[in-house]
């Protein structure tokens, strides 16, 4: 199973990408993209917003 935990990858040029998934994925449908941007040099970190994947901020919230 794949969890869409944020991911960065060190790259070896100055240059950095950040990938920001759209409405229905998260930041794990962002990884093949990721791997293959670094594979080129470029630092990228893939991350998820607010109510996808892994985040937490919204667990405190009853929604009925």
């Amino acid at each position: 199973m794949q969890t869409n935990d944020q991911k960065f990858y060190e790259g070896t040029n100055e240059s950095a990408v950040l990938l920001i998934h759209g409405i229905t994925s998260g930041a794990a449908q962002m990884i093949p993209m990721a791997k293959f941007l670094n594979d080129y040099g470029y630092s990228v970190w893939s991350v998820n917003l607010a109510g996808h994947g892994t985040y937490r901020g919204f667990a405190a919230y009853n929604l009925r």
